[in-house]
């Protein structure tokens, strides 16, 4: 496939220049090529890496996401019960028709079980960090150049940071969801220091 690539840049150029006063966002491979064929950035070992960290990795943090979710609404019948009554209440009785944006904005609740269950099960149990800087934690110095594990599987289980232990929508929790008034910043000591 790279070798054919790279034996019709031109008419790839060609076809570009049809395209009068549109502007085609480029699929991911065709960048990666680009940055092969033209700029000799990336090596066929480059692309290939690229492209099985995105296949692998994307398919599959999506799929566990899901899975976590309907595993989670799967324990608590009052929660399915709950979603239930959302979704006949936005669809009513005309439950054929196709889904529009404005119906999954209404999804509020629907939208609360997704976070929470991403909270207990993150796609990305833990995060490392290189600091920059020297970091003092509980007295303790961390010298620049340390890379911090932030184990977020762990951290949203720690009564310290999340007093929520299990899947539980609050009803405070969801009207502030609902009123727009949530704070995306759940751990702010943990900016603050540069790890998050």
């Amino acid at each position: 496939m790279l070798e054919k690539a790279e034996d019709e840049p031109k008419k790839l150029d060609d076809d570009d220049d049809n395209d009068v006063n549109t502007k085609k966002r480029k699929a991911f491979l065709d960048l990666l090529l680009d940055l092969h064929i033209k700029d000799n950035v990336l090596s066929e070992r480059d692309i290939r890496e690229e492209v099985d960290t995105f296949m692998f990795a994307g398919h599959d943090t999506t799929a566990m996401g899901i899975s976590w979710v309907l595993y989670n609404i799967g324990l608590r019948q009052d929660i399915q019960d709950t979603i239930h009554d959302e979704l006949d209440r936005i669809f009513g009785s005309d439950q054929d028709r196709p889904v529009t944006m404005e119906d999954v904005r209404d999804m509020k609740y629907l939208e609360c079980v997704i976070k929470e269950s991403q909270r207990l099960y993150p796609s990305l149990p833990v995060i490392g960090r290189e600091l920059e800087e020297d970091v003092i934690i509980d007295g303790h110095t961390v010298p620049a150049g340390t890379t911090c594990m932030l184990a977020t599987f762990m951290l949203h289980r720690n009564r310290k940071f999340s007093p929520i232990q299990n899947i539980l929508i609050r009803t405070d929790f969801y009207q502030k969801i609902v009123q727009g008034d949530i704070h995306l910043l759940t751990y702010p000591s943990l900016l603050a220091q540069g790890i998050v």
